[in-house]
């Protein structure tokens, strides 16, 4: 959940400014053994192809396109989803 906050606020201004809607819901939380850097690319890498590449709702006019990253626990794990239009 630390590692979806700091991205998701990291690229919040330029999805903003971009008109875009990009948010974050934590519904659980757990330990998740890893290299933090390399989990923060990884995420860092799906939300920004999410805002670049999805599709906003619509007949395909100028629309907000809305990302959602969602964390929750998950088969006895954590999972993180990256939700887009």
């Amino acid at each position: 959940a630390d590692v979806a906050r700091e991205v998701v606020a990291t690229l919040a201004p330029a999805a903003v400014a971009a008109g875009h809607d990009l948010g974050l819901v934590v519904e659980s939380a757990g330990a998740v053994r890893g290299n933090p850097a390399l989990l923060d690319a990884m995420l860092r890498n799906l939300v920004d192809n999410a805002l670049r590449h999805g599709a906003p709702p619509g007949d395909g006019a100028a629309r907000a396109l809305c990302v959602t990253v969602r964390v929750a626990a998950r088969g006895g794990g954590v999972a993180v989803d990256v939700e887009d239009d």
